[in-house]
């Protein structure tokens, strides 16, 4: 009777490589449906880095709250003038990264002439801005769960950033964390 020996690590390596495989796989495969869907004929890479909403599109209707627990919503707070939205979450260093050149910039103090609002994506119920509190004494700051801002808005990301025309139309939206720290890049697309 031959001995099948099979090494257990090895058994193990396999499996967690075809596990990876997998989840690559689908979440391509994902991206692909994203990007085709509606006879849109972008590419599966144009789709992740473009996100929604596009130029020209109402501002989404993503559900908001204040500190305190009010609910608003997004058309409500940018309503009335061109504005710039940044989306952040508590504890994501690139989000801190971006409102502390915001700050270094001058952005945050409106010499762009847009109103600046800070959304920070949290777990449904919670309104605590974590390390981002300070930045509230510059702009006003609000919340939304998780959840929603990444339906409501596909966003890949964060931080991602939306820019609002007068009139209430999204004037652009990118979560391309280099673009979005350039201030070069937010005047040219107000």
């Amino acid at each position: 009777m031959a001995s099948t020996k099979f090494p257990i690590k090895r058994a193990v390596m396999i499996i967690v490589v075809g596990g990876i495989i997998l989840f690559l796989a689908v979440f391509v495969g994902i991206q692909i449906g994203y990007a085709l869907k509606g006879g849109d004929r972008t590419s599966a890479t144009e789709a992740i880095s473009s996100g929604t909403p596009s130029p020209g599109d109402p501002v989404p209707s993503l559900k908001l709250f204040t500190e305190d627990g009010r609910p608003s919503n997004l058309r409500e707070i940018v309503s009335g003038g061109d504005a710039l939205i940044a989306f952040t979450m508590s504890g994501c260093s690139s989000c801190s990264d971006l409102l502390s050149g915001w700050k270094a910039d001058g952005i945050l103090d409106r010499r762009e002439g847009r109103r600046i609002f800070v959304v920070v994506a949290t777990p449904p119920g919670d309104f605590d801005a974590g390390e981002l509190a300070p930045y509230a004494s510059y702009c006003p700051m609000y919340f939304c769960d998780n959840a929603d801002l990444y339906v409501d808005l596909d966003v890949h990301g964060l931080p991602a950033v939306l820019g609002v025309t007068g009139d209430g139309a999204v004037s652009f939206f990118s979560d391309d964390a280099e673009s979005i720290r350039d201030t070069t890049y937010l005047v040219r697309h107000r």
